[in-house]
């Protein structure tokens, strides 16, 4: 299926639950996404349609939930630039239930804006972090870290992003 921007545009409003009243405010965050490089497509002339792939959508996706826990547009749209960069780009990773999740974890210090982020596999990831399971829910807790020096972390399955992607894509 060649995948179009109204196709993109349906999937991250399905995967992001964005309703209908807010898909003004929406669209111009895709716009804005897309003008600093997200998704990372090739200039094209008008008139010249685009075909998006999956990994169009995970850049977006990615760059939306990040978005959603105070991050700019631009420091989304860089993240995900950076991670293609070191070749561990969300929407390339392949879902093998053998290797387990991979993570997308961001930290915010509270000291002059550092922020933090990788990808990380769960064994890696609890030695860094710690895992409280709650009824309906899981508490992730950075102990690594002294987390008087941390204002704010936030973790991102990505192999559940990458997951609800082709789920929806395939509905």
């Amino acid at each position: 299926m060649e995948l179009r921007w109204r196709h993109v545009e349906a999937t991250l409003v399905k995967l992001l639950q964005v309703k209908e009243e807010q898909m003004g405010a929406f669209r111009a965050r895709l716009r804005h996404l897309k003008a600093v490089g997200v998704p990372n497509i090739p200039k094209v002339g008008s008139g010249t349609q685009i075909i998006y792939t999956r990994e169009h959508i995970a850049e977006l996706y990615i760059a939306l939930l990040v978005m959603r826990f105070g991050i700019t547009p631009r420091t989304a749209a860089w993240i995900v630039t950076d991670l293609q960069d070191r070749n561990c780009h969300p929407g390339a990773m392949e879902v093998d239930d053998s290797k387990g999740d991979f993570f997308f974890v961001i930290f915010s210090a509270n000291d002059d804006n550092i922020l933090t982020y990788s990808i990380q596999g769960l064994e890696n990831l609890k030695s860094v972090m710690a895992f409280e399971e709650t009824p309906g829910a899981t508490r992730i807790i950075p102990e690594a870290f002294d987390p008087a020096a941390w204002i704010a972390y936030s973790v991102i399955n990505v192999t559940k992003c990458l997951r609800a992607i082709a789920f929806v894509l395939k509905s």
